[in-house]
């Protein structure tokens, strides 16, 4: 049992027979009863459940329930999968290290709950897609960009070819997961390339030295509820660590990344708790919407050293979002939620006239204080 009460848990499901398996329909629809002889406890709602499909000494995850209903009957326990969050992958590699957490009697279905290790290599081997702001690809792919990337490239169409070599070398046209909206004129290759190479640079893990020409990605306009994978930080372990400095940035990154997804959640949260859907897309952060009204939130975590950046970063991105919303919603607003750099820190003037100056809103996330004063002025209409 997770030692969070209120964290999803990942679980484990086997069937032997392909009848039982979610088909890849939409809308997802599905649906499964286990006997109860076969779980220690049940899963809850919000949960997620790995539906493997059992052969001989292997299993292939076929779908990943997520769970909206638990029913509870004399000898069956009912798991209803949620249609928005719920998905089919279809044929995937066999996993041997899955199939020992199953029961040998092939007459036998038992669900068990998952480890966070099982849970990282069932992730890669269904292309479990990480979130970042440019988009999506998984975290194996990830990886191999990462250790293709130089420190510092003069420019980052240098950045992209370097992790496009990569790529092709380590994986086939198939492998790569492309969103619609930087697929078009490119390869499969180079559509993640580029994708992670706009990312590497904004982490600061890729430094640029010089001008160059950039490719201009195309920011996903398709907005969607916030889901609680969207709130979860993934992590990134260096497959040779050489002194290259790898392991430093990798750290630095997870680091970011969780206190970036923890300002997130605690955003979203407020917004559920007066009664307003949180939005998002593989591009923007958090956006509420009220008829053809729009409202943009890019959000920075900050620290004393790094405060002056992440604040021109925010408010580059969140006017380039602002731009391209423009030609879905009137009006659109923008604002940059920044982290304090010092609890009770007050903030200069000048950020807020420079923010004012570019029709961005600032405001300043303190962890210090308590809702509603915990991110200045957040009345999401304002």
């Amino acid at each position: 049992m997770s030692d969070f009460p209120d964290q999803p848990e990942f679980w484990l499901l086997g069937v032997l027979n392909e009848n039982l398996l979610p088909l890849n329909e939409v809308p997802f629809s599905f649906q499964i009863r286990v006997p109860i002889t076969s779980v220690e406890r049940a899963p809850k709602v919000k949960d997620f459940v790995f539906v493997a499909q059992l052969s001989n000494e292997l299993a292939r995850i076929n779908s990943m329930l997520h769970i909206n209903h638990v029913e509870i009957e004399s000898e069956y326990l009912t798991l209803v999968g949620d249609p928005r969050q719920s998905v089919v992958f279809g044929k995937q590699t066999a996993l041997p290290e899955v199939k020992v957490l199953l029961p040998e009697r092939p007459d036998e279905i038992r669900l068990v709950c998952l480890d966070g290790d099982v849970v990282n290599k069932i992730e890669i081997s269904v292309r479990a897609k990480w979130r970042t702001t440019f988009g999506e690809v998984p975290s194996a792919i990830r990886e191999v960009a990462i250790a293709y990337s130089p420190k510092s490239v003069s420019s980052e169409s240098e950045l992209v070819e370097s992790i496009n070599v990569g790529l092709r070398r380590s994986f086939a046209e198939d492998d790569m997961v492309v969103t619609g909206a930087i697929s078009k004129g490119l390869t499969p290759h180079s559509a993640v390339a580029a994708n992670l190479a706009r990312w590497l640079v904004a982490r600061e893990i890729v430094e640029i030295r010089g001008a160059g020409s950039f490719w201009v990605q195309t920011v996903d306009l398709d907005l969607r509820e916030v889901s609680d994978l969207d709130l979860k930080a993934r992590t990134f372990t260096p497959a040779v660590i050489d002194g290259s400095g790898l392991a430093e940035a990798a750290a630095k990154l997870d680091r970011a990344e969780a206190r970036h997804q923890f300002i997130l959640a605690d955003c979203v949260n407020r917004l559920n708790k007066v009664g307003i859907t949180p939005l998002l897309s593989n591009s923007v952060d958090l956006a509420i919407k009220r008829g053809a009204k729009l409202r943009l939130f890019e959000i920075k975590s900050a620290t004393p050293e790094n405060f002056n950046s992440q604040f021109e970063k925010g408010l580059i991105q969140a006017s380039r979002y602002k731009w391209e919303f423009e030609s879905k919603f009137n009006p659109v607003l923008a604002s940059l939620i920044i982290e304090s750099p010092s609890q009770n820190m007050d903030i200069a003037d000048e950020y807020f006239e420079f923010a004012e100056y570019t029709n961005i809103g600032l405001l300043i996330w303190d962890e210090a204080k308590e809702w509603p004063e915990r991110v200045s002025n957040f009345d999401p209409w304002a």
